[in-house]
């Protein structure tokens, strides 16, 4: 009978550390993902000061392709399209 408690204490202590990790791992990709989020923004606010020729030319720098430039400045908004390039090439480097 003692031997069966001590199991069930055992596996009642276990599941609330699988618990535990789970919450933290939880967090953690919470806060990872809040971060990236907050960095998107300031580079987004960023490049809004920017004129169309820096944002291109900082387009550039990043390594966006260059035919997916062009093709932005002859879009309807080619400021806007270029500074989603570059956040979406920023958000490509970031990913493991």
């Amino acid at each position: 009978m003692a031997c069966l408690q001590i199991i069930k204490l055992i596996q009642a202590q276990a599941a609330k550390v699988q618990a535990a990790k789970a919450k933290a791992a939880a967090e953690a990709k919470a806060a990872a993902e809040a971060k990236a989020a907050a960095e998107r923004a300031a580079l987004q606010s960023e490049l809004q000061e920017l004129t169309l020729k820096e944002v291109r030319l900082r387009a550039a720098a990043e390594g966006v392709d260059e035919d997916a430039i062009e093709d932005a400045r002859d879009g309807d908004t080619p400021k806007e399209s270029l500074i989603e390039l570059i956040l979406a090439k920023k958000k490509a480097a970031a990913q493991p």
